[in-house]
């Protein structure tokens, strides 16, 4: 399976002596935790074979030559990752029954988390779903009221990528109709 376009490639210049390269990876410029680290290649790119988290990372490369001494590392280079938020897309206003929720499909995403609460800070779930698919209906039935619905990615590493920014959604679910009585 390919890499996905959140799987950073990082390539360098090659160095005449060089014989092999190795690749270190770290949330920090000291390298204090090296997140990937002995990968040796004789190329001159490096994909990152599984997901890393969102957030700035830093990769540096050191040359060995034929003897297997290693120079100095080169200098640290940054990398921002951050996955995309799906778009919701329905419901966005009153709904009166438990609906089909949908939001815009994004590239890397493996699975999608949907998650829905009565509090805006997601406090208590009401409902939650993982679903490979860009939409979902609940298979509860939704009470009278006012509810907050999100959606995030989940890639093929299990990396969860952050909720999207909530839709309140006020809910006529369960209410009932009664037709006028004229005495």
């Amino acid at each position: 399976e390919s890499p996905s376009q959140y799987n950073p490639t990082f390539c360098w210049n090659p160095k005449p002596s060089a014989l092999k390269y190795e690749v270190e990876i770290a949330p920090d410029a000291s390298f204090t935790k090296i997140y990937r680290d002995n990968f040796l290649t004789e190329d001159v790119c490096y994909t990152v074979p599984e997901g890393l988290l969102d957030g700035a990372f830093y990769w540096r490369v050191t040359m060995q030559d034929g003897s297997g001494e290693a120079g100095p590392p080169s200098a640290p280079a940054q990398y921002w990752k951050r996955y995309p938020v799906p778009t919701l897309l329905y419901p966005r206003s009153r709904t009166v029954d438990t609906p089909v929720f949908k939001w815009s499909p994004v590239d890397g995403a493996a699975r999608y988390r949907m998650e829905i609460s009565r509090d805006p800070n997601f406090s208590t779930i009401r409902y939650a779903a993982t679903t490979t698919s860009a939409e979902h209906q609940p298979d509860i039935g939704l009470d009278f009221g006012d509810y907050y619905w999100r959606v995030k990615i989940i890639d093929r590493d299990n990396i969860e990528g952050p909720f999207s920014e909530s839709v309140y959604i006020p809910c006529e679910c369960g209410k009932i109709f009664l037709p006028d009585v004229h005495r």
